[in-house]
């Protein structure tokens, strides 16, 4: 397992992808299934060293896709009270239903019904259709045992298997994304 302390400066780095973080996405970074270089368990202190790193672009957001093309990543860290994490097996949240740009927030309780065409939420319903793998990185704000202590960890491919609307724990409906992890990694 590595673990990276920030890619302020990676000049004393002796890795493959140990570059210049480019300050905006970009094209090769939108890819499905690994990234080269980094194994399954690395960690990383900051967000911004994840997105760098290439495993998930989202600086604040958990979801990471395009809706024609499917879901590259989600970060499973505390965003939404219904989420599950029990490792193998994570029923994640859609994106959507808060108002934030009134107050030019983050993040805000539920204050309406969350839409499939929302375009992360349609990125993952895509993901579905498609079978395509998606990159998990697990943060250190959710409440699993699969939690890292201070530091975000990328925990492999899993692959969406399922996905409904469901009354949230704030009476709003809400998307849920069943996601089960691939076969043949490194156990978490």
């Amino acid at each position: 397992m590595r673990t990276y302390k920030t890619t302020s400066d990676v000049s004393h780095l002796k890795l493959p992808y140990a570059r210049v973080p480019d300050p905006y996405p970009t094209a090769a970074n939108r890819t499905f299934g690994p990234i080269l270089g980094v194994p399954v368990g690395s960690l990383f202190y900051f967000r911004q060293d994840v997105h760098h790193a290439g495993i998930h672009r989202g600086f604040v957001a958990g979801i990471f896709g395009h809706e024609q093309f499917g879901c590259w990543s989600i970060c499973v860290n505390g965003g939404y009270p219904e989420d599950i994490d029990e490792g193998d097996r994570i029923v994640f949240t859609g994106s959507g239903g808060r108002e934030l740009a009134t107050k030019n927030l983050r993040t805000a309780d539920q204050s309406c019904d969350q839409s499939p065409n929302n375009k992360c939420n349609a990125s993952l319903i895509k993901s579905h259709a498609t079978g395509l793998p998606i990159r998990v990185v697990r943060g250190p704000k959710s409440h699993s045992p699969y939690t890292p202590v201070g530091a975000y960890r990328y925990d492999g491919l899993y692959r969406c298997t399922n996905w409904e609307f469901a009354t949230g724990k704030t009476g709003f409906r809400v998307l849920r994304f069943t996601l089960e992890r691939l076969e043949g990694q490194t156990p978490l």
